[in-house]
């Protein structure tokens, strides 16, 4: 049975928005179906159909399709087909389950449309509309109940579902319901969805799934696929009795369990049976490793995944090579990624690589398919290893146009699109989309999609230039500096990874406007780079170092020490902790000693509350080089010195810092249920003894030499030098927190740790530094490098590439398949 896409215009012009009600009540379903009969098969039957926020389309039962690609008003895709190969001669019907998802929080939601669709059967000599919805019935569902519960995160993937099989519905998608007319619910096009946009993607197929395993526990079923997969869900089932139980979905178990409220989450559907035999197909794509049914009495006749993404068709790139690595890695995957056996590490990265591609690839190139399911700028990052793996640059090509599109008059352009309003800005994000136009070009020599692209990147750059200080360089950027999202990387005043960042986007806009045959704007451009790049160096290169930011000395000339709670205790439970030592003055005069945390913060020195702070540092201010400075006496000797520290999500920790040289003894710690209602004599705490660790700024960052080397702002040779500097054989820390790399040694050594090099914090940072390296030709280090990495994570259990470098992230995250460009 065969699906034909129609490419043509479409005009909406009068063409309503329909639902069951002529409200669009939020999170409810509804039903549309048209039965008609045909004595000869049309020469065809074009259908266009869209929705806000989805819909499922079937022919015949059949389903056909779902969609349509996310958008945001004034915009909104639709979905354009011919449908008489699904027809036959005789009783034909097609039905329509929508979703309205208004309130939810999730990307490009509107309140007032609900299903829009036209079409007609054509025959040489007649017609058969089925745009007029008068001849249309339309329902609202029962068995999708809107008092499901949002799934969360911090951007939103809308509502979970709860599914109620007490309401009959078994034969509606063959259109067996009755109904009443579709209500007119929103306004044609023309007012707030006002520009319809053909759709620019393939239609959707994928692989179905089947459980490996399914474990019968005495609270429920625990099934494992064996690996990350995403998609609509299929369980068949038989209940006993009537019941009401969750499915819940994971990337990974924490100890031994489902752990579906990780970062936020409340990741789980909700069925409701009578007792009987039943068949439940979610309506919506999960992510997942791991499923888990809180019912243990059910009887299962089978899980499967059924995905539903981009078709991808991979490229036969040592294919034999990577059947075998998987088979290898099957058998002994520690030994395959520690003995040596790097051809076969290579040909699992590849397959990893393709795997997380096709994973994130759905209406739009997803970040994640777990938490958020949201196009960010960072598909720039596996461009390279997108043609490689496949041979296509299609979804780059949608991407870089729906974000320009979508960027309208909005200066600077969004950081994520479709997105929600008042979003913070990722400065070094959108600076980068110009990088991204320049990379794409050079790969795809697609001159025309550059061009209109090019003047959202050049307004976004431009706009800018008012954060420029005296000398050119960008200083104080509102927003959120993401860099390496290290919080160990000082990104205060003027940033040299944000400055770097901001010259590469210029020296791209360069390139482009020449090639463009703008070449007044190229010379401005260039201008503006050699000017930036003298004062980069003037305040950034130092000797043999190269600063983190201009503010840095002004940290590396103290003695820091740290406490960090769930390093030290193993748990991130609790509101807040409190810590108790008798902190040494040798002299008086120490009166800069400085905090930095999180959230809040309560001090006390010898019984006595000196201050309290309700914010410190977040995502995008570091708590280490924003320090609060605390008001002391002019003292010496030893003293109690008491803190209590909220609790944070991103992590919870405290740091000290002074010049001078204190001692801390006699050092314990608490855990406690509320921040701020405990005093430190409260004679039922239990205490628990511990120490303060010294704490040592790193040396060089991994991200700034690669930003600066990768987008010119040094000498070849300075590259080079730097370069090589910042690739030891080991990186350390003393103690082990959320976003610790894996592959970083914890030691007490001094001597490792003041000579320590920040390493990139994220597959997005290292993308940068193997593309450095490249340039300066170190292909070898580079590819060294990813195997490394990339190795260890195989030997962890990948099979897909994480968000970080541990397991407190997403556990698919595109961004990290770049490493199949280095792969030789």
């Amino acid at each position: 049975m065969g699906m034909i896409k129609l490419d043509g215009t479409f005009d909406w012009t009068g063409v309503p928005w329909l639902w069951s009600s002529s409200f669009v009540e939020p999170n409810t379903y509804a039903w549309f179906t048209r039965s008609f009969e045909i004595n000869t098969m049309p020469d065809s039957a074009p259908f266009a159909i869209s929705a806000n926020k989805s819909y499922k389309l079937y022919v015949n039962g059949d389903f056909i399709l779902m969609g349509p690609m996310r958008e945001e008003k004034p915009y909104f895709y639709f979905d354009a087909l011919d449908i008489s190969p699904l027809l036959h001669v005789g009783q034909n019907n097609i039905a329509i389950l929508a979703h309205s998802q208004s309130g939810s929080g999730e990307k490009g939601i509107q309140s007032s449309s609900g299903l829009t669709f036209q079409g007609e059967l054509v025959w040489k000599d007649k017609t058969l509309d089925l745009t007029n919805h008068t001849s249309w019935i339309c329902r609202r569902s029962r068995r999708y109940s809107p008092e499901s519960h949002k799934l969360g995160s911090a951007l939103g993937v809308g509502y979970s579902e709860l599914f109620d099989f007490s309401e009959d519905e078994s034969g509606w998608h063959l259109g067996n319901f009755t109904g009443s007319r579709p209500a007119v619910a929103g306004c044609p096009p023309g007012l707030t969805l006002s520009i319809p946009l053909e759709r620019d993607m393939p239609f959707f197929s994928g692989n179905t799934f089947e459980a490996l395993s399914v474990t019968r526990k005495s609270d429920g079923l625990l099934a494992d696929f064996g690996q990350e997969v995403f998609g609509f869900v299929h369980l068949s089932f038989k209940s006993q009795k009537r019941s009401r139980f969750s499915i819940s979905y994971s990337e990974l178990l924490t100890d031994g369990e489902v752990d579906f409220r990780k970062a936020g989450m409340d990741y789980r559907d909700q069925i409701i049976a009578p007792a009987g035999e039943f068949s439940w197909n979610s309506y919506e794509k999960r992510a997942m490793r791991y499923l888990f049914i809180d019912d243990p009495e059910l009887e299962i006749y089978s899980i499967k995944i059924h995905e539903y993404g981009y078709p991808y068709i991979r490229k036969p790139i040592a294919k034999f090579e990577v059947e075998q690595a998987s088979v290898l890695f099957a058998s002994r995957p520690e030994a395959c990624a520690t003995s040596g056996d790097l051809s076969a590490v290579r040909a699992k990265i590849l397959d990893v690589s393709a795997r997380t591609i096709e994973l994130c690839s759905d209406d739009l190139l997803n970040d994640c398919p777990w938490r958020e399911r949201a196009q960010y700028l960072d598909p720039y990052a596996y461009f390279g290893s997108m043609q490689k793996l496949f041979g296509t640059l299609e979804p780059a090509k949608k991407f870089l146009r729906q974000f320009a599109r979508g960027a309208g008059n909005s200066v600077p352009m969004p950081m994520c699109y479709p997105s929600p309003s008042n979003m913070t800005v990722i400065p070094d994000f959108v600076l980068t989309y110009a990088v991204a136009l320049r990379k794409y070009l050079d790969l795809s020599g697609d001159i025309e999609t550059v061009r209109e692209c090019f003047k959202v990147s050049e307004e976004t750059v431009e706009y800018y230039r008012k954060f420029e200080d005296n000398d050119g360089l960008l200083s104080d950027v509102p927003g959120w500096i993401f860099l390496d999202n290290s919080f160990e990387l000082c990104r205060n005043g003027k940033s040299c990874g944000l400055n770097a960042t901001y010259a590469g986007a210029l020296s791209a806009l360069a390139d482009i406007a020449d090639l463009l045959g703008h070449k007044d704007k190229s010379i401005c451009f260039k201008n503006h780079f050699n000017s930036l790049r003298n004062s980069f160096r003037k305040v950034f290169l130092q000797e043999n170092s190269l600063l983190d930011s201009g503010s840095c000395p002004s940290f590396t000339g103290k003695n820091h020490w740290n406490y960090h709670f769930p390093g030290d205790t193993g748990s991130r439970d609790g509101k807040s902790f409190m810590l108790r030592t008798k902190i040494i003055f040798p002299t008086a005069g120490s009166e800069d000693l400085s905090i930095s945390f999180f959230n809040g913060c309560r001090v006390w020195l010898d019984g006595r509350a000196i201050c309290e702070f309700r914010k410190g540092g977040g995502w995008d201010k570091s708590p280490f080089y924003n320090p609060q400075l605390l008001q002391l006496p002019d003292i010496s000797g030893r003293h109690e010195f008491v803190l209590e520290v909220e609790h944070s999500e991103v992590d919870w920790e405290i740091f000290l810092s002074t010049h001078g040289d204190p001692g801390f003894e006699d050092t314990y710690a608490v855990k406690l249920d509320e921040f701020g209602k405990c005093l430190p004599d409260d004679p039922h705490l239990s205490w628990t003894k511990t120490h303060i660790r010294p704490y040592y700024p790193p040396k060089l960052s991994q991200v700034s030499v690669a930003l600066a080397s990768l987008f010119g702002m040094l000498e070849n040779d300075e590259a080079a030098r730097l370069l090589k500097s910042v690739l030891p054989e080991k990186h350390y820390s003393n103690y082990r927190k959320r976003t610790t790399p894996y592959f970083v040694e914890i030691t007490e050594d001094r001597k490792k740790l003041e000579t320590n090099i920040l390493p990139c914090n994220t597959p997005w940072s290292m993308n940068f530094l193997c593309q450095a390296l490249r340039k300066h030709g170190m292909e070898e280090e580079a590819e060294k490098l990813v195997l490394k990495v990339y190795g260890k994570q195989i030997e962890l259990g990948a099979t897909s590439w994480w968000e970080e470098w541990g397991t407190g992230s997403s556990l698919c995250h595109a961004w990290g398949s770049f490493a199949a460009e280095y792969i030789s």
